[in-house]
């Protein structure tokens, strides 16, 4: 498994087809995006993405980010 409270890691993640889920933490003031899968690819994907080397449709990318806020707005409601 995977954590990360970056919301653009977390969309990086979900554009390369990992699957996310939406975790608030103890508090209730934030949420945590969790990813199951091979975590040295998610490793170097993450890396790459911090290297400045990843390349995304920008379409798909945007609406990727908008469900995930959609989705940690539902949570937290």
């Amino acid at each position: 498994m995977f954590k990360t409270y970056d919301l653009l890691i977390a969309a990086i993640l979900e554009y390369k087809d990992f699957q996310c889920s939406i975790v608030r933490d103890y508090t209730g003031l934030r949420c945590s995006f969790q990813f199951e899968g091979d975590k040295e690819d998610m490793k170097k994907i993450v890396d790459a993405y911090w290297r400045g080397e990843v390349l995304v449709e920008p379409k798909k990318f945007n609406n990727i980010i908008r469900t995930l806020k959609a989705r940690t707005k539902d949570i937290n409601e």
